[in-house]
């Protein structure tokens, strides 16, 4: 693997890992990932088309891959606002260090009442196609409100997507619906599955007591694995996997669609100078454009 320097659509200043196999490109300028794929394939990694400037003003919808603070309706404690997200974790130049030939960090500015950095350390395996995304959440001055970082991955809509359910739980009782469209179907795979299929017109989300999710676009199958610590504290019914989805149309107005693949880690109250850690990992693998669920689930077992 190694580290260079590399534009990317309105953003020069950006960082590309590359192992011959996939490459990863990271905006410092907007503190997210952009870009994941194979060498020369499409990015798997949703870009807004509407969003063509280099600096903030006023929250924008870039894309790509980002870190937040769980759960969200902490935010007006933490923050003073429900929305949007702080600058200083969605939009502001965040500083970028080449930790090795195949890692870089990402460190945010300080933000919030308990003085908060998103840290992450993004590694590309030396052959294959994984990645692994360390996102710390570090506090300066501690905070009684148990937080967690919250890693937003979006992503163009999928031909088919499918989640893991974690710890055994019975797949019929494994997710919540967390706004207020109805999800159309939810169907079990396997045992251990289940095949998500959001509404076609409305704003909706779900919560999924869930450790991987994964995405078949055409023939590429984008995976994303939770690796949660057998000894963490319990989640919150919904609170480790969620899925967003935003259609083509929004209150009778065109929106470009996406979805956003999320995972959160336990919730903690941290303290002064401590860290919360998710660690996640991403991975691609070829399928038939025509896959079957079943050959999807199959395809992810031996990934």
């Amino acid at each position: 693997a190694s580290i260079d320097r590399t534009a990317f659509g309105v953003w020069p200043d950006c960082y590309r890992l590359s192992n011959g196999t996939v490459d990863v490109v990271i905006s410092p300028t907007t503190g997210r990932i952009v870009r994941y794929g194979y060498l020369g394939g499409a990015n798997q990694l949703w870009q807004n088309p509407a969003v063509n400037v280099t600096t903030t003003e006023g929250w924008q919808n870039y894309g790509g891959d980002k870190a937040w603070v769980w759960p969200q309706d902490a935010w007006p404690q933490l923050f003073g606002h429900a929305w949007p997200p702080p600058t200083a974790v969605d939009g502001s130049p965040q500083t970028a260090e080449v930790v090795d030939r195949s890692t870089l960090r990402l460190t945010s500015p300080e933000f919030g009442q308990a003085k908060l950095r998103i840290v992450r350390e993004i590694h590309l395996a030396d052959d294959g196609t994984a990645v692994t995304l360390d996102t710390q959440l570090l506090a300066g001055a501690g905070s009684s409100v148990p937080l967690a970082p919250w890693t937003v991955t979006q992503i163009t809509p999928p031909d088919a997507l499918l989640a893991h359910v974690a710890g055994g739980e019975p797949v019929e009782k494994a997710w919540s619906l967390l706004q207020p469209a109805s999800w159309p179907a939810i169907e079990p795979v396997g045992g251990e599955f289940v095949l998500l299929q959001p509404p076609p017109d409305k704003q909706a989300k779900i919560g999924l007591d869930a450790d991987l999710l994964a995405a078949r676009h055409a023939d590429v199958l984008f995976v994303m694995r939770a690796m949660i610590p057998p000894d963490s504290a319990p989640f919150p019914h919904g609170d480790q996997a969620q899925v967003f989805s935003q259609p083509p149309m929004l209150f009778r107005k065109p929106t470009v669609p996406y979805y956003e693949l999320e995972f959160a880690s336990p919730r903690e109250a941290i303290q002064a100078g401590q860290s919360l850690h998710l660690i996640t990992v991403w991975s691609l693998t070829h399928v038939p454009s025509d896959a079957s669920t079943a050959s999807i689930v199959e395809a992810i077992k031996t990934d």
